[in-house]
């Protein structure tokens, strides 16, 4: 999580998180990205450097200021990973849901992953040379790069904090573009040329 005010910089955090269940449904590709030290605290064996998932939704409530703008690449992803932690965190379905209505309330989200289908399609490069036009975030960083933006190339794509960084950058590239993302807050799909397949966010818990 990295937070800026007035384009600086406040805040940045990274923590590791307890897995709340068998160990053994642990996704291994997943789990394959971290050393054996994170793994082992990732499954509780080592208890320090690790938070459980109360501590995580305490985290991010406390990070989600009455008025925020959150900003992500492909939102309904990354909301939907906090849907299902409080699901799973919370005995009772409507506190989970209380915990969402309240945090999707309080800020704005804003999806650079829409804002990108709207602007064009990027050109992905492959290591054997062929192209494809995606919208992925590496899709557009490199995009951003060849345009002359200072977008350090993420070498540890995947990894929470790397791919923030990252993002970070690229909405800085993208403002500078176009100062329009605020007309894209609490959008969740293709806008203009679709605009019956919006998803608007809300209160209500996304699906």
């Amino acid at each position: 999580m990295i937070i800026e005010e007035n384009g600086k910089e406040i805040k940045r955090s990274q923590n590791l998180v307890r897995y709340a269940g068998n160990t053994k449904n642990i996704n291994q590709n997943i789990l394959s990205n971290f050393s054996k030290e994170e793994q082992a605290k990732i499954r509780g064996e080592i208890k320090e450097g690790a938070i459980d998932l109360g501590k995580l939704l305490d985290d991010i409530k406390e990070a989600a200021e009455e008025g925020m703008i959150l900003v992500s690449h492909n939102a309904n992803f990354d909301v939907n990973i906090i849907k299902r932690a409080a699901h799973k965190h919370f005995k009772d379905k409507k506190e989970a849901e209380k915990y969402m209505d309240e945090l999707l309330t309080s800020v704005k989200i804003v999806d650079t992953y829409t804002v990108s289908k709207d602007r064009k399609a990027y050109t992905e490069v492959y290591a054997d040379g062929s192209t494809v036009e995606r919208n992925t975030q590496d899709a557009m960083i490199e995009h951003y790069q060849k345009k002359g933006a200072n977008i350090p190339t993420n070498k540890n794509a995947h990894r929470a904090l790397s791919d923030t960084e990252s993002l970070v950058h690229m909405t800085h590239a993208m403002v500078k573009e176009r100062d329009d993302l605020l007309d894209y807050a609490n959008i969740i799909g293709v806008a203009d040329k679709h605009r019956d397949n919006l998803v608007k966010i809300g209160p209500q818990i996304i699906a």
